[in-house]
């Protein structure tokens, strides 16, 4: 009896801390979850139940309780994710849990060149030319993705009639697949365009882009790109 006493004496000194796993492991399980709490009230550490339909989540936390990374539950689909975020609790880095596939965050710029000249005869502003110059499909910007990590191009810019009576097609192009196309017809717009799906190039290297316009008509067409990116859905 005093043995037992004393041996229960014992477990009750005893911490987690000091306790030894050795060939086997500690299993969670029915909605359990582990925590590790800072000396400020919050957890720095957390794996378990979430909110979201008691699906599983995991959290690495600053002493403050902000975010340092962590996986998520993307609402509309069910599906996780998982995230990287800043002091400010901004995601810097992600995947695409609405996907499946590539990332969502960052987006990244793909830089495209002009592959036309414009006369200097007036001041725009923005790029255009000749419709009669593009009657048949012409690559007008051009670009390269030296490799891709995303899922979805997207692209904005100036596009349709400059002047005159026109219309035009734009096709947005990787390694000469149309992923992306739009007309305009007797009007000016700037605009974002896209996402456009281009899921069959991930992990591609050194993919080539081409914008592509095709117009008829009389007068100019604008051909002004304001930016172009690898982004998520």
């Amino acid at each position: 009896m005093l043995a037992l006493r004393a041996e229960l004496e014992e477990l009750k000194r005893r911490t987690l801390y000091s306790a030894a796993i050795g060939a086997g492991g500690l299993r969670v399980y029915d909605g359990g979850a582990i925590s590790v709490e800072s000396g400020m009230g919050h957890d720095t550490f957390y794996a378990g139940k979430s909110d979201v339909n008691g699906k599983q989540v995991t959290f690495l936390k600053r002493h403050n309780g902000s975010n340092v990374f962590g996986t998520g539950i993307y609402v509309p689909n069910g599906e996780q994710y998982w995230a990287m975020y800043d002091r400010g609790n901004n995601i810097l880095v992600s995947d695409d849990a609405a996907s499946g596939v590539g990332l969502a965050n960052p987006w990244l710029s793909i830089p495209l060149y002009p592959c036309f000249s414009v006369a200097a005869s007036a001041i725009y502003g923005y790029m255009n030319l000749p419709a009669s110059s593009v009657a048949s499909e012409t690559v007008l910007w051009s670009g390269r993705i030296p490799q891709m990590h995303h899922g979805f191009v997207g692209i904005d810019g100036v596009w349709g009639q400059a002047s005159g009576a026109n219309s035009a097609t734009y096709k947005l192009k990787l390694n000469g697949t149309i992923v992306g196309s739009w007309s305009t017809g007797g009007a000016l717009e700037v605009a974002n365009k896209g996402p456009f799906n281009a899921n069959a190039f991930i992990n591609q290297q050194w993919i080539a882009v081409d914008l592509t316009v095709q117009a008829s008509g009389t007068g100019n067409v604008a051909a002004q790109i304001a930016g172009c990116t690898c982004r998520g859905s």
